[in-house]
């Protein structure tokens, strides 16, 4: 039987490796990326020094599932999902904006204007 500090070890790293299965499946990044290879590399090593190497790798393979069935709901609803539809997207970003934001948009009222900026003497050093 395992000691507490053990239990606490493995739990800690079964829940890094969800969590970096979940955001790799999630953003869509590729394992070959360098940090992700890194991240992955470290996890390995430490379940293999505990011993549970199988185990960690099927957790990260189960959050990188679960994290792009999530990406799949977001993108195009859970009607879409359940039905087996993939990366299709139901609606766009003019669908999605209220009438009020298309008229801010079209009179760029969201930009400042340069008479109210900060002259460039005054932004010394990211002051302001």
């Amino acid at each position: 039987m395992t000691d507490r500090r053990t239990q606490e070890k493995i739990k800690a790293l079964l829940q890094r490796a969800y969590t970096l299965g979940y955001e790799v499946g999630y953003y869509r990044h590729y394992e070959s990326a360098g940090w992700i290879k890194r991240e992955l590399r470290k996890i390995e090593e430490m379940a293999e020094a505990i011993g549970i190497k199988d185990k960690a790798m099927e957790i990260y393979r189960k959050g990188k599932l679960d994290g792009e069935r999530k990406r799949n709901i977001f993108l195009i609803g859970e009607e879409g999902a359940k039905e087996g539809r993939i990366n299709k997207r139901v609606f766009t970003n003019e669908v999605r904006r209220s009438p009020v934001s298309r008229i801010i948009l079209s009179w760029k009222g969201h930009i400042i204007p340069h008479f109210i900026r900060v002259p460039a003497f005054l932004r010394r050093r990211n002051q302001f």
